[in-house]
């Protein structure tokens, strides 16, 4: 145990009765802003942009963490094309370029701002989720 005193006069605990976790919006079209975008290595060490979105009009909704695989020379054609599409969709979105650049320091992406069709799906833990569904290409 420290002998260090910890000064407990600034703490700011008044509402902590209330406070809930946020939960997964209906389904529906919302407002979304990317508050993180990075590269990362998915669990099988394949290359992929995890994207933090949050809802700026409904506080009370849960984060949506959503996940862009990006296509290796050892994709299979028809999974490089599902990437690609989903790849192109969510960035044209967000108005963000989506060449080989883009993915070297994805950071523009983050305050990018759009409407997107938002659903519910349940995780393995029974858990409903908010994913984004970025709109068709025009």
């Amino acid at each position: 145990m420290s002998d260090t005193q910890v000064d407990l006069s600034s703490l700011a605990l008044d509402g902590i009765e209330d406070i809930q976790e946020r939960k997964a919006l209906p389904a529906g079209q919302y407002h979304v802003r990317v508050s993180s975008a990075e590269m990362m290595n998915s669990k099988a060490g394949n290359p992929m942009l995890r994207m933090i979105c949050e809802f700026p009009d409904e506080p009370s909704g849960s984060d949506v963490f959503h996940f862009l695989m990006v296509p290796t020379k050892d994709t299979p054609d028809d999974q490089k094309h599902m990437r690609l599409l989903e790849i192109k969709r969510t960035l044209s979105a967000f108005g963000c370029e989506f060449g080989p650049e883009f993915f070297a320091d994805p950071t523009p992406l983050v305050g990018q701002e759009c409407e997107v069709y938002v659903s519910v799906e349940q995780d393995n833990q029974g858990i409903d989720r908010n994913r984004i569904n970025a709109p068709k290409i025009k």
